[in-house]
């Protein structure tokens, strides 16, 4: 039996039901076996870790 496949309508109402509750949506990932996921944005930029530092030491030094 081969594997289920996801249908325009049921992306449709993945996404319909992540923006009613109120999600950003970064990703939409639809796999072989059917099934949809939605991945979510936090709508925050990035801090980097190393912002305002110094270089870390190298080996060696």
């Amino acid at each position: 039996m081969p594997a289920p496949r996801a249908t325009k309508a049921v992306i449709t109402n993945a996404i319909e039901a992540a923006k009613a509750c109120g999600m950003l949506i970064a990703e939409v990932i639809v796999d072989k076996d059917g099934s949809v996921r939605i991945i979510a944005d936090s709508g925050q930029k990035v801090i980097p870790l190393h912002q305002n530092r110094a270089e870390p030491r190298r080996f060696g030094q």
